[in-house]
């Protein structure tokens, strides 16, 4: 009797864990590493050439879902900034750490992040720190209109059945630390 009733809890509880994972599908920190190390590709030139310009390029990002900040995500990442003026040619490498608002478009089953912006930064060489304060304005710009439209991940609905169902079923998207949980 103890084995049948063992038996029907076992059962019982694998249906309930089974429904739950008909009701979302979760997208990792991992996954969106992969998909935006492969996906990402932020290159930009600012500025007036014959004045002052900057050439802007985003690399190595990771990503952190809902582990600084509740509903967010920290992204950082490397800028390689190259500064052209009538002074001549100037490198700059700026360690950024951005934060945003995950946002889901059901009809193109992307994640976007919204309103990015930058949390911190350091500057090397640390004497380019003045020139980074005054194009702080135009990379942070630059950055959160480029995640605006450039999705960090987006649904495969021929990758696997789950996110088959997921593009299709999708109702929202909900932060969880570490991950990104779409609601069916």
């Amino acid at each position: 009797m103890k084995a049948i009733f063992l038996t029907a809890i076992l059962v019982l509880t694998s249906l309930v864990t089974g429904c739950d994972q008909l009701k979302q599908f979760d997208v990792s920190e991992n996954l969106i590493n992969d998909y935006i190390s492969q996906k990402i590709n932020l290159q930009k030139h600012i500025g007036e050439d014959e004045v002052v310009s900057a050439d802007i390029k985003l690399s190595n990002l990771s990503i952190q879902i809902g582990r600084t900040e509740p509903g967010k995500i920290s992204l950082s990442g490397t800028t390689d900034l190259t500064i052209n003026s009538f002074f001549g040619k100037t490198n700059a490498k700026v360690e950024l750490t951005l934060s945003g608002q995950p946002s889901y478009q059901a009809d193109k089953g992307a994640i976007y992040i919204k309103s990015m912006a930058i949390d911190s930064y350091k500057v090397s060489p640390e004497k380019m720190d003045a020139v980074v304060v005054a194009l702080k304005p135009y990379l942070e710009t630059t950055i959160a209109t480029y995640f605006d439209n450039q999705p960090v991940y987006v649904l495969n609905p021929e990758k696997n059945s789950a996110e088959a169902a997921a593009f299709k079923l999708a109702k929202g998207i909900e932060v969880k630390p570490g991950k990104f949980v779409i609601q069916l």
